[in-house]
């Protein structure tokens, strides 16, 4: 076992000996609770991955093919009010710093924003009913075999519509060590703001 797997295992080794210090049963439970009937799926070492792949699939297909409408729209929107400018101006440097400059820089940032809003919606829905809490523990064994911890997991899902909120996300993480190593891994996530974006920009540029 490396150190980082003897760490792991000391770790839940002294989170098992405190629950049983200070957890008392006040009443005979005459079956699983319901909590217990979800964790006995979504934690399981093979069903939980199924559910962790399923619920992965359909975040990513929300962002990279649901967030296409809303994107479309912006975009369209973006070319209509440059042409709109550029047909009511005359040529010149003020037009250009118009159209080319300040509505095209903002239409490129704010064209991103239905991909990063449905992705902090799936985050905030995770967390609130704690299926976020349950993949983190599903993940930290194999984020430990390359010096992460399970926490890791969120910011880096993040980092896939923006590194900026994955980044910031990471002060969940307790350890100095891998809070830094997530920080420096969060910008190699491929970002919606660049590979995904790329046939955007051309079809703005067909559409001039």
């Amino acid at each position: 076992m490396t150190g980082r797997g003897a760490l792991v295992a000391a770790r839940y080794g002294a989170a098992r000996a405190i629950v049983h210090e200070v957890v008392q049963a006040t009443r005979v439970i005459s079956g699983p609770s319901l909590t217990d009937r979800i964790d006995a799926v979504v934690v399981h070492p093979v069903w939980g991955w199924v559910t962790l792949a399923a619920v992965l699939a359909v975040v990513f297909l929300s962002i990279f093919t649901l967030a296409e409408y809303p994107m479309g729209w912006i975009d369209g929107g973006v070319a209509w009010l440059a042409d709109t400018v550029r047909s009511a101006l005359p040529p010149g440097d003020l037009r250009d710093l118009l159209t080319d400059g300040v509505i095209a820089g903002v239409g490129g940032i704010v064209i991103f924003l239905p991909q990063i809003l449905i992705l902090f919606f799936f985050i905030g829905l995770l967390e609130q009913t704690g299926y976020m809490a349950r993949a983190a523990f599903l993940m930290d064994r194999w984020m430990g075999r390359v010096g992460l911890d399970g926490k890791s997991f969120i910011p880096l899902l993040g980092s896939y519509a923006c590194a900026i909120p994955g980044i910031m996300a990471t002060r969940t993480i307790e350890s100095h060590r891998d809070r830094l190593v997530t920080i420096l891994v969060a910008p190699l996530m491929t970002c919606s703001a660049r590979l995904p974006g790329v046939p955007v920009a051309h079809r703005r540029d067909r559409a001039r």
